[in-house]
């Protein structure tokens, strides 16, 4: 978001190499980004997964487990290419304004207790705001219900930038990070030449994506184990009925997704899918369209996310801290956002 989160983290660290392969969506499909995070050489990795996940999650709640197992994924692969990772709980607004407790947060937040991986917690954070400045409410400090106002945005992102290059001067431990589970990104599209691809590019990015039409179908070879767990999309053109199937069985993955976002002609969407199929040898993976109540079916496909049992571990070299909850040690925070909040808008 512009002049929010990651404006504020740039702001904190002038004179480093900030680079952004956000997606724009939830956690899973972070997968397309961290293979360009293992091919370069960071000190920190920030990763912001939870305020989505958590959304899809309330839909689905049988997603929960996908999402932790994903989430070890990410912070193994980060740890393994030798960056320390940073998480950031950033906060929804209903899981505040109902007083309960967001579970895919809570799971992100005890992995990371548990493994020593640094973390803000932005429900406690926001709660300590409200509790400092009593004058302000819930809607003082949100757009909507999953972001904050820029300003509040941009001051926990420049804080968390300051944290980030503070983690290179503690006394560090060896840990052993694990993983249950290898999640990996499969593109629709490999070359530009390619019949029926189209590019795009919005304020993240900018990527080839196959065209489907109704009538048309796309084949995508998988490793024996291997399942879909997820599909990416452009949401802004995409509409119609997609149907996925391997082994035998059939999967209706997505059902008229079009949202006609005037802002963007291109917005990655995505779907979560716990789809099963026997898959102990090589399987293909067909993805087809079938007509809409309103007439034709189109989608311009990104590409999948699959999923695998593989237990794995590695070992890190992480900071020692007394306390792995970064939000914890930001005294000066809550009332910088307080102020803020009283004096923009």
């Amino acid at each position: 978001m512009k002049n929010g989160f990651s404006s504020g983290f740039q702001y904190a660290l002038p004179k480093s190499q900030i680079d952004n392969f956000s997606v724009g969506i939830g956690g899973v499909f972070l997968n397309e980004g961290i293979e360009k995070v293992e091919r370069g050489d960071y000190d920190v990795v920030v990763i912001d997964c939870a305020v989505n996940d958590e959304i899809l999650a309330q839909r689905k709640p049988e997603l929960q487990r996908i999402f932790l197992r994903n989430f070890e994924n990410l912070i193994f692969r980060i740890c393994r290419s030798g960056s320390i990772p940073l998480v950031a709980i950033l906060p929804r607004l209903e899981w505040l304004e109902n007083n309960q407790a967001p579970p895919v947060a809570n799971s992100y937040m005890s992995f990371c207790q548990d493994n020593s991986i640094p973390f803000l917690n932005g429900y406690s954070l926001i709660r300590r705001v409200l509790d400092i400045e009593t004058s302000l409410t819930l809607a003082d400090l949100f757009n909507n219900a999953a972001h904050l106002k820029r300003p509040l945005a941009g001051i926990i992102g420049s804080m968390m930038g300051i944290e980030a290059r503070k983690l290179k001067q503690f006394t560090t431990q060896k840990r052993e990070i694990r993983s249950s589970a290898e999640f990996r990104y499969v593109p629709f599209t490999h070359d530009a030449e390619q019949t029926g691809v189209v590019v795009h590019k919005n304020s993240l990015r900018c990527d080839k994506l196959r065209k489907l039409s109704e009538g048309e179908s796309l084949s995508v070879p998988l490793a024996p184990g291997a399942k879909v767990a997820a599909v990416l999309y452009n949401s802004n053109v995409s509409d119609g009925t997609l149907i996925a199937e391997a082994a035998g069985t059939r999967c209706t993955l997505i059902v008229s997704s079009k949202n006609d976002s005037p802002h963007s002609k291109y917005q990655i969407g995505g779907v979560v899918t716990n789809w099963s199929y026997k898959n102990d040898k090589d399987v293909t993976v067909t993805v087809s369209l079938s007509e809409t109540e309103e007439g034709k079916s189109y989608f311009e496909l990104l590409g999948l996310v699959v999923l695998r049992d593989k237990n794995r571990r590695t070992q890190i070299e992480l900071p020692q801290l007394k306390d792995y909850e970064v939000s914890a040690r930001m005294a000066a925070l809550p009332p910088a956002i307080a102020v803020a909040a009283l004096t923009k808008t």
